[in-house]
């Protein structure tokens, strides 16, 4: 299971995220919908390593990975991959 609990950020002196709590379990599909700016983006960031959260936590399964690098993130499994032209093509739409 992936959980942020309570999770808050920003850019700067900008707030974006204000305790956010979020539980995927292994093999469930969600999607993330808001409007510009909402805060998406950041969320995901967040999780994936990109971007220190200001509070709160990341969990995967029993492993705080909140002040893990996002590089060891990636080897649990967690990986962000920008809107655009970030696909694989060789690579199957399960693989991306």
């Amino acid at each position: 299971m992936l959980r942020t609990i309570a999770v808050s950020a920003g850019y700067g002196l900008l707030p974006v995220l204000n305790g956010i709590d979020l539980s995927v379990a292994p093999g469930e599909v969600v999607g993330l919908l808001g409007r510009n700016g909402a805060g998406k983006t950041t969320l995901l960031r967040v999780i994936a390593g990109g971007l220190r959260a200001s509070g709160g936590a990341v969990v995967l399964g029993d492993q705080d990975l909140t002040n893990a690098p996002a590089f060891r993130r990636a080897r649990a499994g967690i990986a962000h991959v920008p809107q655009g032209r970030g696909i694989f093509n060789q690579l199957t739409v399960r693989q991306n």
